[in-house]
């Protein structure tokens, strides 16, 4: 590594724990988004094969079950999304069975 990818590296590394305050917010998020990037790109993926139903009905002009299967199935999608960056955030056990355990168990709030 040359002088600046350690000066970056020695910069986004979690050795040194800060507490979250105003100051620290940004770069903490950068580093636990990065630490977790292939979870968070998983997370969209799936996310994105959740939507699709109602995006291929509404471009199919059926736009009354575009809408139901919207509510249906994006809502809940959406708020499994929110319990996984919830649980990174948390520097919890984060992986992808945190949004699928947490589509049937957030579906009535989130629709």
């Amino acid at each position: 590594m040359n002088g600046r990818e350690e000066r970056l590296s020695a910069d986004f590394s979690m050795n040194d724990l800060q507490p979250l305050n105003e100051h620290t917010y940004v770069r903490l998020t950068v580093v636990r988004l990065w630490e977790d990037l292939p979870l968070v790109l998983l997370a969209g993926i799936v996310f994105g094969l959740l939507c699709t139903p109602a995006i291929l009905l509404l471009f199919s002009n059926l736009f009354v079950p575009a809408l139901i299967v919207g509510v249906l199935a994006i809502a809940p999608a959406w708020a499994g999304l929110l319990a996984l960056a919830a649980e990174i955030a948390r520097e919890g056990n984060a992986s992808i069975s945190v949004m699928l355990r947490s589509l049937p168990r957030f579906w009535a709030r989130s629709t």
